[in-house]
C-alpha cells in the first residue's frame, strides 16, 4: 500500500452527481479490497445517509462492509462528517468533503473527489493548491 503524501484527485469530465456517487462507491470499493481500512469523509449528514444507502445496494455482486461513525467506528469502511474523528485504524481518506484535510492526516492516502458544480471544483482547485503549498504533489486523474 502507498502512504506518504499520497493525494490524489478524481475529476469526470461531464458529471452529473449520480455519476460522482457513483465514482465515490467504486472507489470505495476498490480500497477496500486492496486492504485500506477507510474513513469516507463527507460534508453534510445528508451526504452522509445518502452515501450510507448507496454503499448498501450500488453492487448486487459485492458487500462492502461500512457504518457510520456514530454506529460503529471500527468498520472496514467508516462514513463521517468530521476529519478531526478519523478512526485510528484509517488507512485512506476518501473525501467529498469541501476543505483540505488537516495536516495530521497527511500521512494517509487521501482520495479526493470532485464534485459536479462549479463550486465544488473551485474548492477542489484551493484543496489543490493547500496541498502543493504543504509540500505534497497531488495527482490529478481526469475521468
Amino acid at each position: 500500500m502507498t502512504t506518504a503524501n499520497n493525494v490524489n484527485f478524481y475529476l469526470k469530465d461531464v458529471a452529473e452527481e449520480a455519476d460522482i456517487d457513483q465514482l465515490a462507491c467504486v472507489i470505495t470499493n476498490k480500497a477496500w479490497l486492496n486492504g485500506y481500512k477507510v474513513y469516507f469523509l463527507v460534508s453534510s449528514s445528508e451526504l452522509s445517509q445518502r452515501y450510507e444507502d448507496l454503499l448498501w445496494s450500488f453492487r448486487q455482486e459485492s458487500f462492502i462492509p461500512h457504518a457510520q461513525y456514530s454506529d460503529d467506528s471500527t468498520a472496514p469502511v467508516v462514513i463521517g462528517t468530521d476529519p478531526m474523528i478519523c478512526p485510528p485504524h484509517c488507512s485512506a481518506i476518501i473525501s467529498r468533503w469541501n476543505k483540505p484535510l488537516p495536516a495530521e492526516f497527511h500521512h494517509l492516502r487521501i482520495i479526493d473527489i470532485i464534485g459536479p458544480s462549479e463550486e465544488e471544483r473551485e474548492q477542489a482547485r484551493d484543496r489543490y493548491r493547500f496541498y502543493k503549498r504543504a509540500g505534497i504533489e497531488p495527482v490529478m486523474h481526469k475521468l
